[in-house]
């Protein structure tokens, strides 16, 4: 091919390249960043003008996702897909688990999507994952001292911590609370804080039966009401003087709790939080037997649009009239209300639940179309480049392939040759080595044929030699005394041609007496009872008798089938 015309396509391929390539997003990215604490309305406004399409890589990919999710918590929108925060967080997560993210602003990053997964999380029951997440965010947050994160990570962790160690909450709260002392952020912040310190240390109170944390969540909830009453936050103080009354209320003074719920505000009852605050009031007036006072209260809201609370007024109201001993029509009336709110509250959840699979799938269908058309414009760009490459390396490659294959069948050649010749070298070394083996293999044997024989001879000789003591064991009716060194040369030669049974069981019993070992040899020379009583001077019925004790207490065997000289023979 022509040197030229390679350089001609290379070049195309590369303008083609960078024309084609997508402008940046960053600095869409960084203003939304910017605007995010002080104007989030603006941080929406420029994260919706940025082309998620054309974001360049993983990196830009995770830091706009993460500033989607933020932007909506801080606005209030709550988004059901997953998507992004997992992106986030597996992105910040992978990045600090290698190493890649010493940096201030990535171990910010890291931190930011860790607290928001952690939120996903318990949204959806997976509260041991929640924790760790939580637990990851406040190491990041302190590592880079961000307080703000910190005091945050510790409220969310000890939110769900209160559920099993209330201690352990209280601790982790008050840690929160030394944070938020380092930054000095929004105050109705602290309030919260202070509200959940007060909350926690009732619970210990209530719980363990350990009174003196009634006076920490006293000293906790009336410093929440007059930081509240100083920032002229009227939502805020209702609430800390609900928390006020539930402590008094726990602590079983009901008059002192009463008279905070008396001092709670609420200008009208349009708006959610002012109908829950008067269900909460009334709920109160309901447990201290005022039911007219409750009545009233259950009733003053002329419209209530939340289903659940609608659901809870209509279970009170019934509960009411049960307690006030109203009509039957009258409490058959709240009660089929009460059913038909709770009916449509099931309902508005299940439907609810339909939308929110219906918008997921819809965002996962669109988003998978995109990443589709994205992948197949590039692929269809990068195969005609890499097809008109391959063409070009595929001839040269042809050619290349077929000298190699003449230089191989050349030397494949040259190979089987001198194979062939070291094949027939190595068949002579080994034939020449096998014979060898049969030799040695044959003088072995013969040598094995000359000991034994051998060992015959000496026996033989021993027996001529030994008559006086072979007379004296084949003699059945005269006592035979046998000296110790007669015994040990009858073993020995006995060993010799008995395949060593006598050390065999010398070995496998070491606590076997001599009498023993003299019995077992005696049977496996053949002797009779009567022979081997005349040398003990016992009857052969004794002996018989012996010979089972031995066989079951030494060698372990008590099958009446199987005599003593068969057990010898099978070790």
């Amino acid at each position: 091919m022509n040197k030229k015309y390679c350089i001609s396509i290379i070049v195309f391929a590369l303008a083609f390249i960078v024309g084609c390539h997508a402008p940046s997003q960053g600095h869409l990215l960084s203003e939304a960043e910017s605007f995010l604490p002080s104007c989030p309305d603006s941080a929406d406004a420029r994260l919706s003008t940025v082309s998620v399409h054309l974001l360049r890589d993983e990196a830009e990919k995770a830091h706009y996702a993460l500033l989607r999710v933020m932007t909506d918590a801080i606005l209030g929108e709550v988004s059901h897909n997953d998507t992004l925060v997992r992106r986030a967080y597996h992105f910040y997560h992978h990045q600090s688990a290698l190493g890649q993210s010493p940096d201030y602003i990535s171990i910010k990053h890291f931190a930011q999507s860790a607290l928001y997964m952690g939120d996903w999380y318990i949204e959806h029951d997976s509260v041991k994952l929640g924790e760790d997440c939580f637990r990851q965010a406040i190491a990041s947050s302190e590592k880079i001292l961000d307080w703000r994160m910190c005091y945050l990570s510790y409220a969310r962790l000890a939110e769900q911590v209160q559920w099993s160690d209330e201690k352990e909450a209280l601790k982790l709260i008050e840690k929160a609370i030394e944070a938020y002392d380092r930054i000095k952020d929004n105050a109705s912040n602290l309030v919260y804080l202070l509200e959940y310190a007060a909350h926690y240390s009732s619970q210990i109170a209530y719980r363990y039966d350990e009174n003196q944390y009634y006076q920490q969540a006293l000293e906790y909830a009336s410093k929440a009401y007059h930081l509240a009453s100083d920032s002229c936050a009227m939502e805020l103080c209702n609430e800390t003087l609900v928390t006020l009354a539930d402590i008094y209320w726990a602590m079983g003074e009901y008059s002192s709790a009463l008279d905070y719920v008396r001092n709670i505000t609420i200008k009208s009852l349009d708006s959610e939080y002012s109908q829950r605050m008067n269900l909460k009031i009334a709920q109160y007036f309901l447990s201290c037997d005022s039911l007219s006072k409750a009545r009233e209260l259950f009733l003053a809201p002329s419209k209530i649009e939340d289903m659940k609370l609608r659901y809870h007024y209509e279970r009170a109201l019934a509960e009411l009239s049960i307690k006030q001993k109203m009509p039957g029509d009258t409490i058959l009336f709240y009660t089929n209300k009460a059913f038909t709110s709770h009916e449509n509250v099931h309902l508005d959840a299940l439907r609810a639940k339909y939308d929110y699979y219906q918008e997921v799938l819809q965002i996962e269908k669109a988003n998978e179309q995109l990443l589709f058309k994205n992948k197949l414009r590039t692929w269809i760009f990068l195969g005609t480049i890499l097809l008109i490459v391959i063409t070009a390396l595929l001839v040269v490659w042809l050619l290349v392939v077929r000298i190699r294959l003449y230089r191989e069948r050349r030397k494949h050649a040259v190979k089987l040759r001198k194979y062939d010749l070291e094949r027939s070298i190595e068949e002579r070394r080994r034939s020449a080595y096998e014979l060898q083996l049969l030799r040695e293999r044959e003088q072995a044997l013969a040598d094995g044929h000359q000991k034994k024989i051998a060992t015959i001879k000496h026996l033989q000789n021993y027996i001529i030699g030994r008559t006086d003591v072979t007379m004296k064991l084949m003699n059945e009716s005269t006592y035979v005394k046998m000296t110790p060194k007669e015994w040990n040369d009858i073993e020995s030669l006995l060993d010799e041609i008995d395949n060593k049974c006598i050390s065999k069981i010398r070995t496998l019993h070491k606590n076997i007496s001599a009498e023993d070992i003299r019995l077992c040899i005696m049977v496996r020379l053949g002797m009779s009872n009567p022979a081997i009583g005349a040398i003990y001077g016992i009857t052969p019925s004794a002996v018989q008798h012996r010979k089972q004790t031995l066989k079951k207490k030494v060698f372990g065997v008590s099958d009446p089938h199987l005599s003593l000289n068969d057990v010898i023979k099978s070790l």
